[in-house]
């Protein structure tokens, strides 16, 4: 039964602890109780096919940034890290509730704001606590900075509950009504009309929460990321333009369209190998092994870094952002498939990668269909800074170039 690595993120752990126990958790739960909870959480949602279909919740949030980024370019353009965080939350709650929370428009609430913002501070602060002193593991209440960590948690898990409830008080109108109606359409709706048992709604919707929460900072580093590459290699970003415009035509894309983008595809994949969000991964040994001389007992931590995709011993010019090598058969061949997958591997990926890889992929294909993304200025210098993900610092200005083919 493999086990997971997440408790080495200790804060998060200790925080599900005291809400009543790890093991309802998917991220921490192990053995049996964790296959129990994983086979029934990836319903409707890890599978190729169940990914894609949450593309037509996100309409309205794409042409939403088409909206923001032609009214506001310039403010947007120079507070990425804002606007990364906005359309990440929003599309996760497109994903998960079906709600559009209006976060990329003057109509967003003080609520969301501040779930917003309790979010992106749990996430700065679980980031020294977990790699910081280790006395605060073992006497969290006695840290500020886990109190801090503590009580942002409790903000952002409260309105997730009211977005939750939302959806409950919708599939209880259409069990009524007898019709499907928006909250069917969620992750959220569809999971709960499928449950048969085995963990109780309750637990369902606490790891639909924290999936929620997930999903905001993660999807907004690897937007900046691959925008940030994109606006390094205009020729690519040009590459990718014309391919969009063939495909897409101007539209938002559809389910099944993706598998029609190649180019796309390699382009995220690149943009994973040459700046990987994630910083590494960790896994447990399983039983006493050797590696390269080493002997490593079973019950050891093995924590891998994502450094070896700009190695040139193993990767030619690891320093261009060329997503050709992605295409190219016989150069592909040569690629470890760890250097374009930043989500984990086997039984323990991460339950949302497919989602975050369509969401990724929409919010591209939606802007470099309406814009050329120049760097504002130019010759800015970005360097990787490790925190739980690897982020861009200083966080890259853009310059949105609305194009002249677009109405």
């Amino acid at each position: 039964m493999p086990k997971g690595s997440a408790s080495t993120v200790w804060p998060f752990m200790t925080y599900w602890a005291n809400r009543g126990g790890p093991d309802s958790s998917v991220a921490f739960a192990e053995g049996i109780e964790w296959r129990k909870i994983r086979s029934i959480l990836q319903t409707s949602f890890f599978g190729p096919k169940d990914a894609e279909a949450y593309i037509e919740n996100m309409d309205l949030t794409l042409n939403q940034v088409t909206k923001a980024l032609t009214e506001r370019g310039d403010y947007w353009g120079h507070n990425m890290s804002d606007f990364g965080s906005r359309l990440g939350m929003e599309m996760i709650g497109n994903v998960m509730f079906n709600i559009n929370l209006g976060a990329l428009t003057d109509n967003c609430s003080a609520e969301e704001n501040e779930y917003l913002s309790c979010t992106l501070e749990a996430m700065r602060v679980a980031a020294p606590l977990t790699l910081g002193a280790p006395w605060r593991k073992s006497f969290p209440k006695y840290s500020k900075l886990y109190r801090t960590f503590s009580n942002n948690m409790d903000v952002s898990m409260a309105r997730s509950k009211v977005l939750i409830d939302r959806v409950l008080e919708g599939l209880a109108e259409a069990a009524k009504t007898g019709e499907e109606n928006w909250a069917c359409k969620s992750y959220l709706g569809r999971l709960l009309t499928k449950h048969e048992g085995g963990i109780s709604k309750e637990e369902i919707c606490n790891n639909v929460g924290t999936l929620y929460f997930a999903g905001v900072d993660t999807t907004s580093n690897t937007i900046q990321w691959l925008w940030y590459n994109l606006a390094r290699f205009p020729e690519v970003q040009e590459k990718l333009a014309a391919e969009l415009h063939e495909v897409l035509g101007g539209a938002n894309p559809k389910p099944g369209d993706f598998a029609k983008l190649p180019y796309l595809s390699a382009c995220v994949k690149e943009s994973f190998r040459l700046t990987p969000t994630a910083g590494g991964m960790a896994r447990w040994v399983q039983e006493d092994t050797t590696l390269l001389g080493y002997h490593i007992p079973k019950g050891t931590q093995v924590n891998f870094l994502n450094v070896g995709g700009r190695d040139p011993k193993f990767v030619n010019e690891p320093e261009e952002f060329r997503p050709e090598r992605w295409l190219n058969a016989e150069e592909s061949a040569k690629l470890h498939k760890f250097w374009s997958h930043n989500f984990g591997f086997g039984p323990r990926m991460c339950l949302g990668a497919r989602v975050a890889a369509i969401e990724v992929k929409a919010a591209t294909s939606r802007v470099i269909q309406d814009f050329q993304m120049k760097l504002d200025p130019p010759d800015q210098k970005v360097e990787r800074e490790m925190r739980l993900l690897t982020c861009p610092n200083p966080v890259p200005k853009f310059q949105f170039v609305r194009r002249s083919n677009v109405n």
